[in-house]
């Protein structure tokens, strides 16, 4: 074993002898194997002492080294820093300050431990202040906060903290506290879920909700006072989310053709659905079933649209009847609803628009004197309308329906039902 330092020995006392000091700064003293030196203690004091007898400028430094003088324990690297060193294969791994701060693979600690690298720990807990678990781990990746948790915040001015299932949720930001639910592809879109500013407030507010998942179509409404139950509702009051349209007139027909409405005929009190739309419309596959059609702006205005919607809703139903009617022999002749997107600049009647099929009622034919038919639909998909979309009613005999009535004598009558988006 060597000791020495870079000012050369201090007072080392071997049994029966003098103190032995270093000649030059460079110098070694080496006990070798079978010198039998012992270092014992002072009886009065019970320590050993190993300390500077002399020797030039500057602090002194100890040190204890492996033979190549890379793993070493060093005990002031400078002049009196009091800090202790410890190095492995020529590197600084851990270091104590003279504050008492340890530092595991950093050279200046800021805290009682400060790491730079991952930690095991093999023990269950983390201890608070008082030896109490505060964090708990079962060696499974599995971690227990034993009381409150508080996150990105000090819990009273901000931050969340969760205490035994409750959640609380506070800003020291200006903004209200809010959960963002994001979808599950790329994060793209989210639901957020906000408090009330500030100055919309008149109290807490509590909600409770029912222990059941309720029924289709009923909604969560609440007592006033946060309970929530649910419930089925219906309009009422001054306004309604529903609303029907009426449409009753005339019509006459030829075999194979889609037939609109001739909007100036001789008695605008009624709609006339007499209009074939064979040169007038272009039919998507060529057929009367098709379920588009191409009209230009003007034709649509003359011969085929009904009316316009005046809000966002939906078409969800409609019925018509219709006195002294067809021959029904093959029972194929449709009643149609259609949807046409109003035209950005209608004064250009050249332009064409596309007509949609949204709904049909088929007459079903049961002889060869229908003098009366009644038929009716609903529509759940593909049946949205924009506020100022065009809506048109047409009727469409198959090959073998025959038109019976005559000019005059002959009625129909259509009630739509419609919601509002």
């Amino acid at each position: 074993m060597t000791y020495k330092t870079d000012k050369g020995f201090k007072t080392i006392a071997v049994s029966g002898q003098s103190d032995v000091v270093a000649d030059a700064n460079t110098d070694t003293l080496t006990l070798v194997a079978g010198s039998n030196v012992t270092l014992t203690t002072d009886a009065s004091a019970d320590s050993i002492t190993i300390a500077a007898s002399g020797g030039g400028g500057g602090g002194d430094v100890a040190t204890l080294t492996d033979a190549d003088g890379d793993t070493k324990v060093q005990v002031e690297e400078g002049s009196d820093e009091d800090k202790i060193r410890f190095d492995t294969a020529g590197s600084q791994r851990m270091i104590i300050t003279d504050a008492g701060k340890v530092g595991i693979g950093v050279d200046a600690p800021s805290y009682k431990l400060d790491v730079d690298g991952d930690i095991r720990i093999r023990g269950n807990d983390i201890r608070d202040n008082s030896g109490n678990p505060a964090i708990q781990m079962d060696g499974s990746a599995n971690v227990t906060v034993t009381n409150s948790l508080t996150v990105d915040g000090d819990g009273s001015s901000g931050g969340v903290t969760v205490t035994d299932g409750a959640i609380a949720m506070k800003t020291g930001t200006g903004s209200v506290a809010k959960i963002d639910m994001y979808c599950e592809v790329s994060n793209a879109h989210k639901i957020s879920i906000q408090a009330p500013a500030h100055s919309d407030f008149s109290g807490d507010v509590n909600f409770r909700l029912p222990a059941s998942n309720g029924t289709s179509g009923q909604a969560l409404v609440t007592d006033g006072s946060g309970n929530t139950s649910w419930s089925t509702v219906s309009g009422g009051g001054s306004s309604s989310d529903t609303f029907n349209i009426d449409h009753f007139g005339r019509f006459r027909w030829s075999q194979n053709q889609i037939h609109g409405h001739h909007t100036y005929n001789e008695n605008a009190r009624y709609s006339y659905i007499n209009t074939t739309l064979s040169g007038k419309a272009t039919y998507s596959d060529g057929t009367i079933n098709c379920p588009t059609f191409t009209a230009t702006i003007v034709n649509s205005l003359l011969y085929i649209r009904s009316g316009i919607v005046p809000v966002n809703c939906t078409l969800d139903a409609f019925t018509v009847d219709g006195y002294w009617t067809v021959n029904l022999s093959d029972g194929n002749a449709k009643w149609s609803m259609w949807r046409a997107p109003a035209p950005s600049d209608a004064t250009n009647y050249d332009n064409t628009v596309t007509w949609t099929r949204i709904g049909s009622v088929t007459w079903p034919g049961t002889g060869t004197d229908d003098t009366y038919n009644k038929g009716s639909t609903t529509i759940s998909s593909g049946n949205s309308y924009n506020a100022g979309d065009w809506f048109a009613l047409t009727v469409q005999p198959g090959g073998s329906d025959v038109y019976t009535g005559s000019s005059t004598n002959n009625a129909f009558s259509m009630s739509s039902q419609w919601s509002v988006s």
